[in-house]
């Protein structure tokens, strides 16, 4: 399972930078971002769903800063998130945070779909996103986490 998922990673790597024109993040200054997650909790072998929140701030061109809240079945983490885009539709993240006193790492891949601005300097899309989230107790106790969500960027 964890080779399918760093094989999917790579490919997408691949792909974005192939096709990767000018690097651009679907906001101008920042970005709220509220999902749905579903995930695969490996340690306890079951299916978990949760929400997400997330606050995108554009530091460059083609680099965003933000804080995130995700909310699981059974936990909550509070986290940091670095995203990198390698064109307007892909891009990868990492991510730093914390449930309770246990810390958290993640890396993962995401997609823009339907992006769309306008003459206002709103802008919107649909976020995928692909990621593997494990604790500091261990890389193998982690989970694989599948989010859809709704961006609005300024």
């Amino acid at each position: 399972m964890k080779k399918t998922l760093a094989i999917v990673l790579i490919a997408m790597g691949l792909v974005a930078a192939v096709s990767a024109q000018e690097s651009v993040t679907e906001m101008k200054y920042f970005s709220i971002e509220s999902s749905v997650v579903m995930g695969y909790s490996i340690p306890d072998e079951k299916v978990v769903g949760g929400s997400s929140f997330l606050l995108d701030f554009a530091v460059a061109d083609n680099f965003a800063l933000g804080v995130q809240t995700m909310m699981f079945n059974t936990s909550t983490v509070a986290a940091m998130k670095l995203g990198f885009y390698m064109n307007e539709s892909l891009g990868f993240a990492a991510t730093f945070g914390t449930s309770g006193t246990i810390g958290y790492f993640g890396v993962g891949a995401f997609m823009n779909l339907l992006k769309n601005a306008s003459d206002t300097g709103l802008s919107n899309a649909i976020k995928l996103r692909l990621e593997y989230l494990f604790p500091e107790t261990g890389i193998g106790d982690g989970l694989i986490a599948l989010t859809a969500g709704f961006g609005l960027g300024l």
